[in-house]
């Protein structure tokens, strides 16, 4: 990956004006020299926080009311469960975890790899708000057993055949309860964004960009993972 393709994905994070995290995942993981390693996004956006321990890490922003956990992908770690590891929650803060993988309903095929079972969605009830999910190219709710979890999917279609990209998840919370049982609060996601033709990728990414970036200052929205290059 050419450093210029790096250094412009991190120009773009950093037109957003809120804080902005990021998870590796099987398309650009965390092994010594990978592109986090050889080129300093943070430094070009301030306000990016990367995933960096394959073991798992709590990350707590400061001024926002929030803990996020998520494990860096390694390509040398074949057996990799990206929750593995989850743990319980810490206090009454939002509690976001991040996970690239592939989704595993009950009964189904186990054979993929950075399986994401549907028993561990649905263990982290009462312990975990929201999980923000990445890997699949289509937009797509995995919520399971109360624990809401959705894939934000690619920000544009890749292939004639997928028809539920260039899709983005934005996440609301407001009144009502929250898993933590602090009162007043709760959890809504939709899906938001027009599906794009794949005819010119780099303008339709950064238009894609530009427009959420637009919707969520205006709306004071928190991203809490974004993919913008690479595909699924």
């Amino acid at each position: 990956m050419p450093a210029e393709t790096v250094e412009w994905a991190a120009a773009q994070i950093a037109r957003f004006e809120g804080q902005a995290f990021l998870i590796p995942g099987n398309h650009d993981p965390m092994d010594p020299g990978s592109i986090y390693w050889r080129n300093d996004m943070e430094a070009i956006a301030r306000r990016l926080t990367i995933v960096r321990q394959h073991r798992g890490e709590l990350i707590e922003p400061e001024g926002l009311d929030l803990v996020l956990w998520g494990r860096a992908y390694l390509d040398s770690d074949w057996h990799f469960r990206p929750l593995e590891g989850l743990p319980g929650r810490v206090d009454g803060r939002w509690h976001i975890a991040l996970a690239h993988g592939h989704f595993v309903p009950e009964g189904g095929e186990s054979h993929r790899s950075l399986p994401i079972h549907e028993r561990e969605i649905a263990a982290a009830r009462g312990e975990w708000d929201y999980i923000a999910l990445g890997h699949w190219e289509p937009h797509a709710d995995v919520s399971r057993g109360g624990v809401t979890a959705v894939y934000s999917g690619a920000p544009m279609p890749l292939s004639d055949a997928n028809r539920r990209a260039g899709l983005c998840a934005v996440v609301d919370f407001g009144p009502g309860a929250c898993a933590g049982g602090r009162s007043g609060w709760t959890g809504r996601v939709r899906g938001s964004g027009e599906q794009r033709r794949a005819i010119q990728p780099a303008r339709a990414i950064e238009a894609g960009l530009r427009d959420s970036m637009l919707y969520l200052r205006r709306r004071c929205r928190l991203i809490c993972r974004c993919r913008s290059v690479g595909g699924n």
